[in-house]
């Protein structure tokens, strides 16, 4: 979410685009002993997402922006790799009744008009809001109420450090027998199998058979 006007401020997404794709290539680098020279570069596509509170563009409703590298003449796509996703909200100037049924004017509604909701309007039913106000709401909770909250996610918080440990532990030890004693682990936790398949790369049928 960027609240201020900056300056230059498709540099500056570029600039900051750069480093998740260096990272990409440096990991595959050296989790590999042998790697071709087309092979390190066939990282996963990076996106960024700005939420930004005024417009590039102006006088115009249109809210979402995407920018990818193109040709200019025929409009080849040069690569999937870089996307850039800009949502502009001061675009946005509609009500509840004039929003269109689709995904990105309710969140549109939803971010233009979170300062003055007491609640989340029936327009907004899937999971997504919910989620969405849910982390709004905290920062109203009292002291109280905000302990109670953090004693009941440290349960959470703490079953994703196992996983995350997990997954490292794999990629470090790259054995079978390794990865099996972890899945036990995560099963004997109570972790379901799409998890666990997640966190160690083993099959679900190797998995129900531990």
């Amino acid at each position: 979410m960027q609240r201020d006007k900056q300056i230059n401020y498709a540099g500056r997404a570029l600039f900051y685009a750069s480093f998740p794709i260096q990272e990409q290539v440096q990991a595959m680098q050296k989790g590999q002993a042998i790697i071709s020279h087309d092979d390190q570069y066939d990282y996963p596509p990076v996106y960024v997402i700005s939420f930004m509170n005024f417009s590039l563009h102006k006088n115009t409703d249109q809210i979402l922006f995407r920018y990818e590298l193109r040709e200019r003449t025929i409009g080849d796509l040069m690569t999937d790799r870089l996307n850039f996703i800009f949502l502009e909200m001061t675009n946005y100037r509609k009500e509840e009744p004039e929003m269109d049924d689709t995904f990105v004017e309710k969140l549109s509604y939803a971010i233009t008009h979170m300062s003055i909701l007491d609640e989340r309007p029936a327009a907004l039913i899937e999971e997504v809001f919910g989620l969405l106000f849910a982390a709004c709401e905290l920062d109203s909770l009292s002291e109280q109420e905000l302990e109670k909250y953090t004693r009941d996610m440290t349960t959470e918080v703490d079953q994703r450090n196992i996983i995350y440990c997990a997954r490292m532990e794999g990629k470090e030890e790259g054995r079978e027998e390794e990865r099996r004693n972890t899945a036990r682990n995560l099963k004997a936790l109570g972790v379901d199998a799409e998890t666990i398949v997640k966190a160690t790369g083993l099959g679900e049928d190797v998995i129900r058979s531990l």
